[in-house]
């Protein structure tokens, strides 16, 4: 249960695809009630051929390949795609607490 507030699904699975490889580290004491702070994880993960749609301003992301990294303080999700067929390089990250920041670089016109 302490678990589960840490982890959103933000991704649809049905209307989603590709593959998978996380390295997951999780700190927990061994006592009958968890707190926040008892809690310490780090998250590594690689996403190859990812897509999904409505994910970005309801339009479809593709990756070749992404890379999250997730910890107690955050996330970050960096990593070549494409959204709505537009090429582009992102970087997102969000700090468990306040707004996200989103770098996002393409271009529009040669």
């Amino acid at each position: 249960d302490r678990l589960s507030d840490l982890s959103s699904t933000v991704v649809d699975p049905n209307t989603s695809k590709g593959t998978f490889t996380a390295n997951i580290q999780l700190g927990l004491p061994v006592k009958g009630e968890l707190t926040k702070a008892d809690t310490v994880y780090a998250v590594t993960a690689d996403l190859n051929g990812f897509s999904a749609e409505k994910l970005v301003m309801n339009q479809k992301l593709e990756a070749n390949n992404l890379k999250v990294v997730a910890n107690n303080q955050g996330y970050q999700v960096k990593g070549d795609v494409k959204i709505n067929g537009q090429a582009a390089s992102l970087d997102y990250r969000k700090a468990t607490d306040g707004d996200a920041d989103v770098k996002l670089q393409t271009t529009l016109d040669d």
